[in-house]
């Protein structure tokens, strides 16, 4: 029996005009100008006003990820002020944070990038330039640097153009957290200053044999943000930019209005100061992200919380977890932690300096809130040890004879009153490699005044391969890094930390800069060449092609289902015969060229 529900006349008219109210305002949504995207950062101004947001993301299907981001014009609620400024938008809904992008091992990142800006200035090359015309950078993952990759020295979006990038990961990749920005070396810093940035997640599947009480833990994504209102406006000046701008929203105090105006401060997924809900005595897994284009991050434990360390920059601990006092985050650093509180109330992350710590570019204040509720649940065990089998391109270099080793010395240099910023006493030169070298090779580089620049290098991580005097736990020999920044470094060091690679499969560009964005545009940037025969490796011999291991499972399954049917038809026979022979090479022929690129199979992890 149907139910009927008889709406009287003036109520049906109602409903019509509330219809076609709706349908108009969805009409305009879509249709929306450009310039009106609004993201707001939440009201903010009272701690742990609102709840951490999840940020959105795009997940891969069938070993793609296949999407559009438009580089827009915005507005970004900020606590006191509506800033206007650069974003991602993905499906008519811009938001700073950018969509996060989930990829498995194998994937082909298949992404079009429209740049909507309108006509912006030139400039000199290492000057803040270029405001409109910008580029895509995948931070931290292991992949070509050649286009249509993460080639950030040729590929510029100019306005009104697009590119279409596509960027494979081969199938040994690490699991882990990494992150998207603009690359486009003079406008840099003013692009992921305001907002442009995203998080990247490569999934954790079986063959990292991670121990269930960790995989079982929830995780919370959340980046960080930093809002320099008084460095942007010099750097959108010196540009000449027309799109930067930041207004009164009216909703402050005087005081409060001036203080953000003239202080930095930093959102978490887009929200000023939000709290993360948690319960007494349980493990929650955080996965931090600090998307700053200038400061470093120093976050203590809170007091009756412990940080247990698990990953760096995307790549586990060799032996996780480690319990750690604080974490050290440079500008596109990265950790992924489990935390636990003994005590309910709320717990601030704040980033603070400690003893020695040089704090030119660090940033300071509360982050965000652990809102720590009593639970009637037991308190949970402490995590199993466990030894993490590293990918093969990975390799332990820390015993590596010194007669193997091809070294360089890397000098981060500046003068701020002459705003010269170079690395070697060499500005940035797109037509010139500062270093060349072959594949294959162990290098061991000397980075020099690692305490006061962070080091950043595209395409590969790199490995710890000596002690690093500083104060807790956080550095130990062996650790991967892909941004390295040191907050102390005894005198007898000279100010430097040696760091090992062994570049493999990707020849060409192996980009280097300072993160800290200013000197990056302004001339603290250059690229090591190494050559050799692309998509060899040593490391991994066993994965030359890049098809994705569901592809591979596909047509063999499809093989074996062939193969039966024709058995089951033919008795066999048709393999007697010429026709047979014809199908078969035929079949062949439509297999790879090369070998499936698969993750060799790890040894069974064990409990230390």
């Amino acid at each position: 029996m149907a139910l009927v529900v008889l709406v009287p006349q003036q109520r049906r008219l109602q409903l019509a005009i509330l219809w076609v109210l709706l349908v108009f305002c969805s009409v305009l949504a879509i249709a929306r100008p450009l310039e009106s995207d609004i993201v707001h950062s939440g009201s903010g101004l009272q701690p742990a006003s609102e709840p951490l947001q999840k940020l959105a993301s795009i997940s891969s299907q069938g070993g793609t990820l296949s999407t559009q981001l438009d580089f827009v014009q915005g507005t970004f609620q900020a606590p006191c002020h509506n800033i206007t400024t650069r974003m991602y938008r993905h499906n008519n809904v811009a938001s700073v944070p950018g969509p996060t992008l989930r990829l498995k091992r194998g994937d082909l990142l298949d992404l079009t990038l429209f740049n909507t800006l309108p006509k912006g200035a030139e400039g000199q090359l290492n000057h803040f330039r270029l405001p409109n015309t910008t580029n895509f950078h995948t931070h931290g993952l292991h992949v070509s640097s050649r286009a249509p990759a993460d080639d950030v020295l040729s590929i510029q979006i100019k306005e009104g153009e697009q590119f279409h990038y596509q960027t494979r990961l081969p199938g040994y990749h690490a699991p882990g957290i990494f992150w998207y920005h603009p690359h486009q070396h003079g406008s840099t810093a003013l692009q992921v200053g305001g907002g442009a940035a995203g998080a990247i997640v490569v999934e954790e599947d079986a063959s990292d044999q991670i121990p269930a009480d960790i995989a079982a833990l929830e995780k919370e994504l959340v980046m960080f943000n930093e809002w320099n209102l008084e460095k942007m406006k010099a750097i959108s000046t010196a540009s000449n930019d027309q799109i930067w701008k930041v207004e009164s929203n009216g909703t402050c105090l005087p005081q409060e209005e001036a203080w953000f105006a003239s202080n930095s401060f930093i959102t978490a997924n887009g929200q000023y100061q939000p709290y993360l809900a948690m319960e007494k005595g349980q493990w929650k897994r955080l996965q931090l992200i600090n998307a700053a284009f200038m400061q470093w991050l120093s976050i203590p434990a809170p007091q009756n919380c412990e940080f247990q360390l698990l990953a760096k920059d995307g790549i586990f601990l060799k032996e996780l977890p480690r319990q750690v006092d604080r974490l050290i985050l440079p500008g596109g650093g990265r950790v992924d932690l489990a935390v636990r509180c003994s005590r309910a109330g709320e717990r601030a992350l704040i980033s603070k300096s400690e003893a020695n710590d040089d704090t030119t570019f660090m940033g300071t204040g509360t982050l965000m809130y652990l809102d720590v509720k009593d639970s009637e649940k037991p308190p949970q065990p402490e995590l199993k040890s466990f030894k993490y089998a590293m990918p093969c391109y990975l390799p332990d270099l820390t015993q590596v004879e010194a007669s193997r080793l091809t070294k360089a010395e890397f000098r981060l240099q500046d003068n701020e009153d002459t705003k010269w910023f170079a690395i070697n006493d060499t500005t940035f030169n797109p037509e010139q490699p500062v270093y060349k070298s072959d594949m294959e090779t162990v290098q061991e580089w000397t980075l020099v005044n690692a305490d006061y620049h962070s080091f950043h290098l595209h395409v590969s991580p790199f490995q710890l391969p000596e002690t690093v005097s500083t104060t807790g736990n956080y550095f130990q020999i062996g650790d991967w890094h892909d941004t390295l920044f040191i907050p102390y470094l005894p005198e007898e060091a000279e100010n430097s930390i040696k760091v090992r690679f062994q570049p493999e499969r990707y020849t060409g560009n192996y980009v280097m800069h300072c993160h800290i964005l200013p000197h990056e545009d302004q001339g603290m940037m250059a690229y090591a060449q190494f050559a050799g025969e692309e998509g060899k490796s040593s490391l991994c011999p066993d994965a030359a092609s890049d098809w994705p291991v569901w592809k591979i499972a596909a047509v063999a399954a499809g093989a074996v289902v062939g193969t039966i049917l024709v058995v089951s038809v033919t008795g066999g026979v048709i393999y007697c015969t010429p026709l047979g022979a014809w199908l078969l090479l035929k079949a062949k022929s439509l297999l790879p060229k090369k070998l499936p690129e698969t993750r060799p199979l790890l040894p069974k992890a064990s409990d230390k």
